[in-house]
């Protein structure tokens, strides 16, 4: 480790395989800058392992990171990355559409389940017209993102980071085209039935009870006195 008051003079070392001792040396600069020099040895150990002197050569020791260098590490990576995404909206809505979808330590975001202790009720909305139309989307999206076609939903990782990060990943590759189709299925699983946010949705996209232009009548009689929006 490089402390922040001090540089790595490349001039004091010389490159080497890991199987020869090559040790990787993490720079910290002074802006909060982190770089990593790998596979280095001092000059003296170099012509120690010239003369096959390697095995004599003392002890290398770790470049481990102490928890609160790492924290300074963590913390200035974070601040220098979120300002960056500033000025890179498409990554930024990328990067939270994987959160969204797999979750983090800092996101929860849980499936609409669509839930009734009536039989019927559930029938007649797994049947209708709009749960067909909304599936269909569904499982080209999990086509488009490497998921397996028999999972439910979009929605609902385990938070793992690396699932994150992999899905960004793959997101980054994407065009805009299918990362709104992905985002579009995201929130139609996560929203809330009979919330505010569906109420507030109806009046600017057009009535949820519209495919195609024709109007979706109610399958069950306990919705023959519902009143279905038109828009």
């Amino acid at each position: 480790m490089v402390p922040p008051a001090e540089h790595f003079q490349s001039w004091e070392f010389e490159k080497a395989a890991k199987r020869k001792g090559g040790r990787v040396y993490i720079d910290v600069r002074g802006t909060g800058e982190v770089i990593f020099h790998e596979g280095y040895v001092t000059r003296a150990e170099a012509r120690r392992i010239e003369r096959g002197e390697a095995a004599c050569a003392p002890r290398v020791q770790r470049g481990e990171l102490t928890s609160t260098l790492q924290t300074y590490v963590d913390l200035h990576r974070h601040a220098a990355v979120r300002a960056a995404l500033i000025g890179h909206p498409a990554l930024a809505l990328r990067l939270m559409l994987a959160h969204a979808i797999v979750g983090s330590s800092l996101w929860t975001v849980r499936v609409e389940p669509q839930a009734s202790r009536n039989d019927e009720v559930r029938e007649s909305v797994e049947t209708c017209r709009g749960e067909a139309v909304f599936d269909a989307e569904r499982r080209l999206v999990l086509d488009t993102l490497g998921f397996a076609a028999e999972e439910p939903t979009v929605t609902g990782g385990s938070g793992d980071d690396h699932g994150v990060a992999g899905l960004f990943l793959r997101l980054v590759a994407l065009p805009d085209e299918a990362v709104m189709r992905a985002i579009t299925v995201v929130i139609g699983e996560t929203l809330a039935a009979g919330s505010a946010a569906v109420e507030a949705s109806v009046r600017r996209s057009g009535s949820p009870w519209r495919t195609g232009g024709r109007p979706m009548k109610p399958s069950s009689r306990y919705c023959a006195t519902a009143k279905c929006w038109a828009g």
